[in-house]
């Protein structure tokens, strides 16, 4: 430290011979307590680090789900759940999605930009300088040609007094973390968004194909009619009522043929996709998907790591906590370390130290601090309620998957009474034991519930997925 240059009067490094030095240290005892003020604050730097330390916030969660048993999950963020649907083009759809989707190539150029801004912090924000050279050449009438070259080397380096370049490597690093969940939360909205509407598109298709049944059905049922008026069995009204009908069930079709459609253009923007593409691999159809095992539901605390959008809200805290200390460090004083070195007609160098203290903006970089800790009061919440949030999504899905499940199998025992009901009143139609208005009521109410039944099957399909989501499995495949 004793080789540093003396400062002048005015605190200024100075190029002094050895007379002038001493002259200087007997006429200003000042001179080199200054400096040693200035020397002893940066002997400091990166010792002291003002602003919060950032703790993983606590939140009390219950023991277990209300559906749900008592063991823990473990990390299941790996976990492919879509393929227990044991559907090979499904299984495409998914990992095309992955690789092919515009929101994660949004999420992921946004990790990209996270990363360069870490790269932005620490040494990166206190070092400065360059390197400049020109060559001048010049001349005239009786002046010789003369070229002039002058070179010079400058940098500076600003001490981490206070903690403020750390606390915003803190804060970066934390943001970037905070962009790789969001990553993870972007893959797991595609997998959500893919497999809901593929089970939407194969309910459609399946309801489409009930449908096309039961108008071929009625389509007998109205031969059956007009022979029978032919025989002077059956009136007018009959086939009347028989063709009404035939006509509403037709009128079905279309609704289905529009929400296969649907969700097919859907899958295929979310694939990046053609549409023709996408639908003509739909169109041979496939049955319903249907979970064939389940998963452990695991505790209210496993979201916590699990999640990806609890895991994104924590970073977000941690980077606002950082904030708080890089908004402090601005109330205090700071040493900037600056020297550069010359060379041209004469050879010239400086070197020294210049301290800055905020004073007349003093009440401005107070406010931003008050801002920042407003910011990590908010983030707190933020990802407080991204907990509760999660809970209620796996509570309710829970619920509706066993609601659905029970519905499902009494609509099946529903749908074999009611098919065995129509192929009776059928037979005793023709024997005319029934009338006509019995025998179209059961048709319809056979094609009715078997709808029901294909509805309910989907509604399961889709609290089963959406159960694997709340639990944040698959999102790090």
């Amino acid at each position: 430290m004793d080789r540093l240059l003396p400062l002048t009067e005015h605190g200024a490094p100075g190029q002094l011979d050895d007379t002038q030095e001493h002259h200087d240290e007997r006429h200003h005892p000042m001179t080199w307590s200054r400096r040693g003020a200035l020397l002893g604050l940066a002997a400091t730097a990166g010792c002291t680090v003002v602003g919060p330390d950032y703790n993983t916030p606590e939140t009390r969660l219950e023991a277990r789900f209300v559906t749900g048993g008592s063991g823990s999950a473990g990390d299941v963020s790996s976990d492919p759940w879509w393929k227990d649907l044991k559907d090979a083009q499904l299984d495409g759809y998914a990992q095309r999605g992955l690789s092919a989707n515009l929101n994660i190539k949004a999420a992921l150029a946004r990790l990209d930009q996270a990363e360069a801004r870490v790269r932005q912090t620490g040494l990166a924000t206190q070092a400065n300088g360059g390197a400049s050279g020109s060559g001048v050449r010049s001349g005239g009438e009786n002046v010789p040609t003369t070229t002039t070259e002058t070179y010079a080397l400058s940098g500076s380096f600003v001490f981490d007094l206070f903690g403020g370049a750390k606390r915003g490597r803190e804060q970066s690093l934390a943001q970037l973390e905070a962009a790789g969940f969001s990553v993870g939360d972007a893959r797991l909205a595609l997998l959500s968004a893919v497999v809901s509407n593929y089970i939407a598109a194969r309910f459609h298709q399946t309801a489409a194909e009930l449908t096309r049944r039961s108008v071929q059905l009625r389509q007998r049922t109205l031969s059956l009619v007009e022979s029978q008026l032919n025989e002077g069995a059956a009136t007018r009204l009959d086939v009347i009522r028989a063709q009404a009908d035939l006509e509403a069930t037709q009128a079905d079709l279309p609704g289905f043929i529009a929400g296969f459609n649907a969700s097919v253009f859907a899958i295929a923007a979310l694939l990046n996709q053609a549409n023709k593409d996408i639908l003509g691999q739909m169109q041979p159809g496939a049955p319903q998907p249907w979970p064939r095992s389940d998963r452990a539901q695991g505790v209210p605390a496993n979201l916590v790591r699990n999640v990806p959008a609890i895991r994104v809200q924590e970073r977000q805290l941690a980077a606002s906590v950082a904030a708080i200390g890089v908004a402090e460090a601005q109330l205090y004083p700071s040493v900037t370390l600056s020297g550069s070195i010359g060379t041209g007609t004469t050879d010239r160098w400086s070197f020294g130290p210049e301290i800055s203290v905020p004073v007349f903006n003093q009440p401005l970089l107070r406010a931003r601090r008050d801002e920042a800790i407003a910011v990590a009061k908010e983030a707190e919440l933020n990802w407080r309620s991204a907990v509760v949030r999660s809970v209620e999504q796996v509570e309710v899905a829970a619920s509706n998957l066993s609601n659905n499940r029970r519905q499902v199998s009494l609509l099946r025992k529903s749908v074999t009474s009611q098919e065995r009901s129509l192929e009776l009143t059928r037979g005793v139609y023709q024997n005319g034991a029934v009338s006509l208005l019995d025998l179209i009521e059961t048709e319809r109410s056979t094609l009715g519930l078997q709808v029901s039944l294909a509805a309910a099957r989907r509604d399961a399909a889709n609290a089963w997925v959406q159960l694997q989501v709340a639990t944040g499995r698959g999102w790090n495949i």
